[in-house]
């Protein structure tokens, strides 16, 4: 039986733009330095609150049903990237892939736990095994925004984000 959720406009509207957190920042990797990392994530953390809340919102209303909705978001966020990779030529998969890793280790990823709202952690958890379960040749690791703040600084910066 499919589960009922109650807030079916908050349902929809987070399923609808999860994919949007990729397929509208490809640009974000163009902003990873040391001057311009800070305004791109928080501009990024912005932009993507309200689908995230929208998760949330969900997932206190029907406690139940809360990790069927959130496997079923990152399925979603999945098969949009899949999509695309599809549609792609052989020698772009890869670069494709490549660019998608480091937008979800250096933004996606720290941005959903910097959110802090109830679905952050279990979230921020299921992108990166779903996500490195998939493309395992791509895997990532959990990292926060604090850490990569914190990457600008030491000598070897980074390195704990990637398998």
């Amino acid at each position: 039986m499919e589960p009922q959720f109650q807030n079916i406009d908050a349902r929809a509207y987070a399923l609808e733009n999860i994919s949007s957190l990729l397929s509208d920042n490809r640009h974000l990797m163009e902003h990873f330095n040391r001057k311009r990392y800070a305004a791109a994530f928080t501009a990024y953390a912005e932009s993507a609150k309200s689908i995230l809340d929208a998760a949330a919102e969900v997932c206190l209303e029907d406690e139940a049903n809360r990790t069927v909705f959130l496997n079923e978001l990152v399925a979603k966020f999945l098969a949009d990237t899949e999509k695309e990779v599809s549609s792609l030529k052989k020698f772009k998969q890869k670069e494709y892939l490549e660019t998608t890793k480091l937008i979800l280790a250096l933004y996606t990823v720290p941005m959903i736990l910097y959110q802090q709202n109830s679905i952050s952690e279990e979230l921020a958890d299921l992108v990166v095994a779903k996500w490195s379960e998939t493309y395992p040749q791509h895997a990532i690791l959990k990292g926060t925004y604090e850490e990569l703040l914190e990457g600008f600084k030491n000598t070897r910066p980074f390195m704990g984000i990637f398998r």
